[in-house]
């Protein structure tokens, strides 16, 4: 029941940001906010945007690249040293300023293209969780016993 539930909200995440669109594009529903006709980079949101963006790319080359050049350059992992990335606060940024950015398309497809590459964020988060029992079954592994 709770990994149906984390794929969900994972699901839910990618609903968010094309949920605006997709009823646009099947009832031509009139977007509430209508297409602003100011300029774009005066906007905050494109600015939470590009450090969405940048925080993402972090994950990707602290979890994919850098291990690899380190591996390339020293023959191999046993120097090493892992360093964690930025969890959950890019995929958020890109989120809601997506959903903010949403007259427009192309934030809502680099947004979900992203949000498939971060290993910091939901989508990763439920891959690198599935076969955990102790987190998706904590009935099962309580150790604790209660004195009542």
């Amino acid at each position: 029941m709770r990994r149906c539930i984390g794929i969900l909200i994972v699901s839910g995440v990618f609903l968010l940001i094309g949920l605006p669109h997709l009823l646009w594009l099947l009832f031509k529903f009139k977007m509430p906010w209508g297409y602003v006709k100011t300029n774009l980079f005066i906007s905050p949101s494109f600015y939470f945007f590009l450090l969405g963006i940048a925080g993402i790319l972090l994950n990707f080359h602290l979890s994919w690249i850098r291990p690899l050049l380190h591996k390339l350059i020293h023959g191999s992992m046993e120097s090493y040293k892992f360093v964690s990335g930025l969890p959950l606060i890019p995929a958020l940024m890109i989120v809601f300023s997506a959903i903010h950015l949403t007259p427009l398309i192309w934030p809502c497809v680099v947004a979900s293209i992203l949000l498939l590459v971060d290993t910091g964020g939901p989508l990763w988060f439920l891959i690198a969780t599935w076969k955990d029992d102790s987190f998706w079954n904590p009935r099962k592994y309580n150790h604790q016993k209660k004195n009542w």
